[in-house]
């Protein structure tokens, strides 16, 4: 008789008993799927730059913009605290440029991140942190701190940044 992890033994299953990678496939699912509650429960209480970024964006979903900036600043704090050397040294893999050019003008930057994302891929997972960042600055008139991060993301030519660029000019004249 099989087994579904100890459903049908009697013990359980929980957060707090290292099962990260099933939380993050259950937190991503709700997320994908619009099921927010669950979401933020199985990501809620995880000090892991990937679940802070995931919650960021349930809030988003949920339409609280400053919740989601709260979360995504404790992810940028995350991933600084435990990976300064990677993400100061700059280092990124050589990508092809029309892969570059396409990921640019997507909105993959608002996908659910993985739980060793933002460690394996440290550039990658910044970069997409601070796309989500200037879209909730943008939401909360945020000005002066939209443009320090615009500053840190030119010359990418990001889809939603120079979409944000040209939101600040119309509002402007």
């Amino acid at each position: 008789m099989a087994q579904f992890n100890g459903f049908l033994t009697g013990s359980s299953v929980s957060k707090d008993s290292g099962n990260n990678e099933a939380v993050f496939t259950i937190g991503i699912a709700a997320l994908e799927s619009g099921r927010l509650a669950q979401c933020y429960e199985c990501f809620y209480g995880i000090k892991n730059a990937a679940a802070r970024f995931n919650l960021a964006l349930c809030h988003m979903k949920a339409g609280d913009a400053g919740k989601a900036l709260t979360e995504l600043n404790k992810a940028l704090t995350e991933m600084n605290r435990r990976m300064p050397e990677t993400l100061s040294s700059g280092t990124k893999t050589d990508i092809p440029e029309e892969l570059e050019r396409y990921e640019a003008a997507s909105d993959g930057y608002l996908a659910p991140m993985l739980s060793e994302e933002p460690e394996l891929f440290s550039y990658g997972s910044r970069q997409r942190m601070l796309r989500l960042k200037a879209d909730l600055l943008f939401a909360l008139d945020r000005t002066d701190e939209l443009n320090s991060v615009i500053v840190s993301l030119s010359g990418k030519h990001y889809g939603n940044i120079e979409e944000i660029i040209n939101k600040q000019k119309e509002k402007s004249v």
